[in-house]
């Protein structure tokens, strides 16, 4: 994550805000480093004092896959959420 501290702390700064949702989407361009400032900030969470985070990697290709309506797609993100409540 070389170069990308600044980016780090700001999404580190957001799921750390109280009452916040404790989750974050990075969008941009290919190449831009998005795996690698996710790579960090996951890091970095691993190592958190306060604990209790859990890192869900979905790319949208595979979350997608199969749904041809707006329920399947629901149905699959209340899957994720149920799974990442655990």
């Amino acid at each position: 994550a070389h170069g990308l501290d600044e980016q780090v702390e700001t999404v580190l700064r957001l799921l750390h805000q109280p009452g916040a949702a404790r989750a974050v989407v990075v969008l941009g361009d290919p190449g831009v480093g998005k795996t690698a400032l996710i790579q960090e900030v996951t890091h970095r969470l691993r190592d958190d004092p306060e604990g209790g985070w859990i890192v869900v990697q979905v790319p949208p290709a595979t979350f997608l896959a199969g749904t041809r309506y707006v329920g399947e797609w629901e149905t699959r993100v209340d899957q994720l959420v149920r799974l990442a409540s655990r």
